[in-house]
């Protein structure tokens, strides 16, 4: 007869894992505070219930608030190629950048506007010439195509060249900043005509960076009404402005970084300044020039305010005559070559592009140039470029005389991409990127604060740590690396380094050859990974000498602790003691209870060695002291990685002391498995005449 009243229930074994949460499964997991299970329950008509649950806590992961954040990365996943290339990180803004790089613009007179949104009388229903070679967005914008009255073409062959040349840098370490110039009275609530306010240093790494640097160089327009109109051919600019600017901006970074590291040496906001302009600085700032008893004029900016602040000084037009005198007798030039020096004092380079013919055709200009680049010094000729183009005044400039086939220029021709590219790739740098992936190689989050050794063989070593983006990066300009570069990954935390596709370290560049980015073409070797699953790679001296913005991406899988828990629950207590033993003795000891054989074994088949077993054993226990509800001492099974294997079996022999038939009266007692963002791929329930006596689960950790 069966005895319906008398419930007994065990809520079963828990594999319990302490760590992180993972993508899509993570969102749930942080959602609900919920724990990966493994269920086994013996249920019941009079029942005994035993639960066998394995277990893995929640991978903690960045709040993500962009929907692409795991799925849009800048580069990479290619193909049957599963790895995230450096998806986005949580926070943009703290992106350092290995290198980083300010472009001024001088859109005084017309050498801005002839090629920044300037107009041209050719049009009369035909395409604005090379329309063909824009991009969409300048091709189907009204504003971008033609004038207010739809009657001129507007030409932007130096945005448009700009804008090519960032795209090969989409997701490197290159941080960019975009500054105009032309009068400081051409301002007005800090925006040059109809610009945009200036760009501060901007990380190309992530797409918000890279979206907002393509927004501003669209946005650069150096026609006076925003629509194609030309400034006043007298105005000309003050270079002394622009350029305090950047300096400004330097000055504040650096302040900043003493502020917050006082014992670090702070690194420059801005490696190398490249300025677009042609030479006719007619404006300087007020007090920043003196007159010596010669009669001539020199910058003074160290008797004022040297963080900056004299970008604030009201501004002065010099005699027209100064800008034929030499250079230390004009006072726009005098004052811009003094912001110049303050600028290398920062730790930048200058460059200048001398843009549009009347940079040559009036040689004051150039030699003004020049001598700001320091291009007439020995050796550093190259800091200046002259860029030829028709910069006049009427509106057939951008076409052959007499007709409609487009005029070659040298930005038209690409001379204009090429040197920005030569100037922007003298920087040999190595970025490197650390990510936590889980077992289906979804990026999880940054690894912040993984020690990396960094050696030039023959050369220096350099102690790194990524930040909180996962990243950190060495500059190598000036360095021997014709011999290589060793990256190896320092100390144990907690972690497993993934196998990369065998063990393949992925590294981006872009190429001094073709100008092309992407992975480099040869697979950088990969080293050994020690015991603690640390890993690294060599860069060889070849890789070193065709690319530049190198930029490796490393990954781990977390090691989490495991264990096994066995919980019990008494549905009915009048037989908690048939179940979980009779007291006896002192102290007191339950006795003839149900008991409980485990035998469990893991493989990591992402690691190195994917068919030996990281981890085995065994262990028993006994079901005892149950009231309502009681758990059992846990199972260490040490620490997992994910994407571990694991295997665990559980021999069940129910209470002893009494026949069978006996216990079938009491209670029938039945397996069942279940799970919780655990992939189960067997489950099997053994039972004996109506009784389980085993069971057993294989599933991946997620």
């Amino acid at each position: 007869m069966k005895v319906l009243t008398r419930h007994y229930e065990v809520a079963g074994t828990i594999v319990k894992v302490d760590g992180f949460a993972l993508s899509e499964v993570g969102r749930d997991l942080r959602a609900k505070g919920k724990i990966i299970r493994i269920v086994s329950l013996l249920s019941l008509p009079c029942l005994l219930l035993s639960l066998m649950q394995l277990v893995t806590a929640s991978l903690e992961s960045v709040a993500r608030a962009n929907s692409d954040l795991a799925v849009n990365p800048i580069f990479g996943m290619g193909g049957e190629d599963p790895f995230p290339a450096d998806p986005q990180r949580p926070d943009s803004t703290v992106d350092e950048g290995a290198q980083s790089v300010a472009f001024v613009f001088g859109l005084g007179y017309r050498s801005g506007w002839a090629s920044m949104g300037g107009e041209t009388r050719t049009l009369a229903g035909r395409l604005c010439p090379n329309e063909e070679k824009w991009p969409d967005y300048y091709r189907k914008q009204a504003d971008k195509r033609t004038t207010a009255d739809g009657r001129f073409c507007r030409n932007w062959d130096t945005n448009i060249a700009f804008e090519e040349e960032m795209k090969r840098h989409r997701g490197s370490s290159l941080k960019v900043g975009i500054y105009t110039f032309a009068r400081k009275a051409d301002e007005s609530n800090n925006r040059l005509y109809h610009n945009t306010p200036n760009l501060k240093a901007t990380s190309l790494q992530n797409k918000a960076g890279y979206d907002a640097v393509i927004n501003k160089i669209r946005s650069l327009d150096g026609s006076k009404d925003g629509r194609g109109s030309s400034p006043d051919h007298a105005w000309g600019n003050n270079l002394q402005y622009g350029l305090a600017q950047v300096y400004k901006d330097m000055a504040d970074y650096e302040s900043a970084q003493r502020k917050a590291n006082p014992n670090v040496a702070p690194k420059p906001l801005y490696t190398k300044i490249i300025v677009l302009t042609h030479g006719d600085n007619k404006y300087y700032l007020q007090d920043t020039v003196k007159k010596n008893d010669k009669g001539w004029y020199e910058a003074d900016l160290n008797q004022l305010d040297v963080d900056g602040n004299f970008v604030n000084r009201p501004e002065t037009e010099a005699n027209g005559y100064f800008r034929r005198n030499r250079l230390d007798a004009r006072p726009g030039t005098a004052g811009a070559l003094g912001v110049a020096n303050l600028i290398r004092g920062k730790g930048a380079e200058l460059r200048i592009l001398g843009m549009g013919d009347w940079s040559e055709k009036m040689s004051q200009y150039g030699d003004t140039l020049k001598a700001l680049a320091e291009a007439t010094t020995s050796g550093k000729e190259g800091r200046y470029q002259h860029i030829d183009f028709s910069s006049k005044g009427d509106n057939d400039y951008w076409v052959t005389p007499g007709s409609y086939e487009y005029s070659d220029n040298q930005i038209v021709n690409g001379t204009l991409e090429r040197v920005l590219r030569q100037w922007i790739l003298e920087e040999k740098t190595i970025s490197i990127t650390s990510d936590w992936i889980d077992q289906d190689f979804r990026y999880v989050k940054p690894n912040v604060g993984q020690s990396i050794n960094m050696t030039v063989a023959g050369g220096r070593s350099y102690a790194l740590k990524t930040n909180q983006l996962g990243r950190t990066f060495v500059r190598l300009t000036g360095q021997d690396t014709a011999h290589g570069v060793t990256i190896q990954e320092q100390g144990s935390s907690g972690k497993k380094l993934s196998t990369m596709l065998a063990n393949v370290p992925r590294c981006w560049g872009v190429n001094v050859k073709n100008g092309k980015s992407g992975e480099l073409e040869a697979e950088p070797e990969a080293l050994a990974v020690d015991k603690d699953g640390n890993g690294g790679f060599n860069i060889s001296g070849q890789q070193m000498e065709d690319y530049r913005s190198i930029k490796c991406s490393m990954y781990s899988r977390p090691l989490q602790q495991a264990q096994i828990i066995k919980k019990g629950k008494v549905t009915n207590e009048q037989i908690r003691f048939e179940v979980g033993g009779y007291p006896r003795g002192k102290p007191v000891k339950f006795v003839g209870g149900a008991r409980y054989s485990f035998t469990y074994s893991c493989a990591d088949p992402l690691g190195q060695h994917p068919n030996t077993l990281i981890v085995e054993g065994k262990a028993q226990r006994l079901l005892e002291n149950v009231n309502v509800a009681v758990t059992m001492a846990p199972i260490n099974m040490g620490k997992l990685p994910v994407g571990a294997r694991c295997a665990v079996k559980e021999k069940i022999v129910l209470p002893s002391g009494r026949p069978k038939e006996e216990l079938n009266r009491l209670f029938t007692s039945v397996n069942k498995l279940s799970s919780q963002h655990l992939e189960l791929e067997d489950k099997q329930n053994h039972s004996d005449k109506g009784q389980a006596t085993s069971a057993s689960a294989t599933g991946v950790v997620r």
